[in-house]
């Protein structure tokens, strides 16, 4: 019974301490396995062959910097380790003897390179295109022609011209060897975006992308001269458009005639657009909710309109409550009153009355001088 005991308790020990060899290798067979198949700079690597194989190696630091190795421990001769490190790596090694090797970067063949550009579609020769390889430029000659000196044979050529396709090509197809090749560049159209500028001369006159002007009443600024939004005194600001007599509604657009515009409000063409010889406008100021100014390029569906279309709209906005407002200059008093009907109509009231006769203002005065002073009419009492 003893002697089974012990030698049970001899067999365990046995499997136990195979069981710790098992485990010691396989944790070694990992960690090598480990150093193996994980790359390192390549400057700790070379230490490690110089302890090895008691060898120097001699370099410059800019040379193997940021160049990683797969390591290589299975070799005993430096031979080997060398075709290693050339097929590792793109760097020269050179062995002077048997102890010391130099580390040193490849030669770069530097060359030279020309050619010609020329448009693609009407064969002629493109001038001021640049030409970039890596941190050289040049410029095209009037005759296309371009040529860039000391260019390494493995870097890119990049051709740019505003209007063409842009081309890469590597410097080995640009070699000045007699005689300099032709390249082709396609022209390329670019479409730009569409542009419209917000508050043209003030705020509330937008010119828009076809080229006419709106003029949005409640959002307008008081103009240099002017006390209220008045639609003619207003478009005469904008550029082209003038009165050759200095009156409000006598417009002259880009030299034309004042018979030669198309003024509409809501649509219905009007045939007098002022009032007491051209100085006063035909049309409430505050009534108006915007106008849209063409001086060329008029639409078709509009008849007239030679030198320009003004079209005039009132504030077609729905009210939902009374509303109404009121004012008086020294000419005359205005007033505009809403009133919904029902919530798809609304009637719009508004009025305006001149002064004049109850009141005779400086205003009035400066204007009838301004009228009547090449007139032989003279007032006469009795």
């Amino acid at each position: 019974m003893n002697w089974r005991r012990a030698n049970t308790f001899c067999s365990q020990g046995i499997l136990n301490r195979v069981l710790i060899i098992l485990v010691i290798i396989l944790i070694n067979e990992f960690f090598v396995t480990a150093q193996t198949t994980q790359k390192v700079p390549l400057k700790t690597y070379l230490v490690s062959v110089e302890k090895r194989l008691e060898v120097s190696f001699t370099f410059a630091d800019e040379t193997v910097e940021n160049i990683f190795v797969l390591p290589s421990y299975d070799t005993l001769k430096i031979e080997d380790v060398l075709t290693f490190l050339r097929k590792s790596t793109s760097l020269n090694f050179q062995q002077l003897d048997d102890r010391f090797i130099i580390i040193s970067k490849p030669t770069i063949e530097l060359v030279s390179i020309c050619g010609y550009l020329i448009d693609a579609d009407n064969a002629s020769m493109i001038a001021n295109a640049t030409i970039q390889v890596e941190d050289q430029f040049a410029l095209s000659g009037d005759s296309g022609h371009f040529i860039l000196q000391e260019v390494s044979v493995n870097s890119f050529v990049t051709i740019r011209k505003v209007g063409f396709k842009p081309i890469e090509v590597m410097a080995s197809k640009l070699l000045q060897n007699g005689d300099c090749k032709d390249f082709l560049l396609q022209p390329t159209a670019t479409q730009l975006k569409e542009v419209m500028i917000q508050n043209y001369i003030t705020s509330g006159i937008n010119k828009q992308i076809n080229g006419s002007f709106k003029v949005t009443t409640d959002q307008l600024r008081i103009l240099p001269g002017l006390t209220e939004p008045d639609v003619l005194q207003t478009i005469q600001a904008l550029p082209g458009v003038q009165s050759i007599n200095e009156t409000v509604s006598h417009l002259n657009v880009r030299g034309g005639t004042n018979d030669q515009n198309l003024v509409l409000w809501d649509g219905i063409k009007m045939y007098q657009t002022g009032h007491f010889f051209g100085l006063i406008s035909a049309f409430n100021p505050y009534l108006n909710k915007e106008v849209s100014v063409t001086k060329s390029g008029t639409s078709a569906a509009f008849s007239d309109g030679v030198s320009s279309t003004i079209d005039i709209k009132s504030n077609a906005k729905l009210a939902n409550k009374v509303s109404g407002e009121a004012g008086i200059n020294m000419l005359n008093v205005d007033g505009l009153v809403k009133f919904p009907i029902t919530p798809k109509i609304t009637l719009q009231l508004s009025g305006r009355r001149a002064i004049t006769d109850v009141v005779t203002s400086p205003v009035f005065e400066k204007y009838f001088d301004r009228v009547f002073e090449d007139t032989d009419v003279t007032k006469t009492f009795s």
